[in-house]
């Protein structure tokens, strides 16, 4: 995400992430967790891999719960991960 004029935008980085996780095992075999920032159902396939693959994937991420919102997150999504954490609006506006 990237914040412009107050509001957060995504910055379409989807394909670098799943490029990188796809090799992650392979590249840092001794790691077993990765935390993902995200709400977008195009990650369900990679994070479904990496569980495979034996890595647990503990997913962080923001929604709002109003019709037509850009942060909607998926139940296919949140079921997908090993865990979720819901991140608040306070968490963003308080990081430096």
């Amino acid at each position: 995400m990237q914040k412009i004029n107050g509001e957060y935008h995504q910055k379409g980085v989807d394909t670098l992430l799943t490029m990188g996780l796809s090799s992650f095992k392979i590249d840092y075999p001794s790691i077993n967790s990765i935390i993902l920032i995200a709400c977008d159902s195009d990650f369900v396939p990679i994070i479904e891999k990496l569980k495979s693959r034996g890595i647990n994937v503990i997913l962080y991420i923001f929604q709002e719960k109003k019709r037509n919102s850009i942060f909607s997150t998926s139940n296919h999504l949140l079921n997908s991960s090993s865990k979720h954490v819901e991140l608040t609006e306070e968490d963003f506006n308080s990081a430096k």
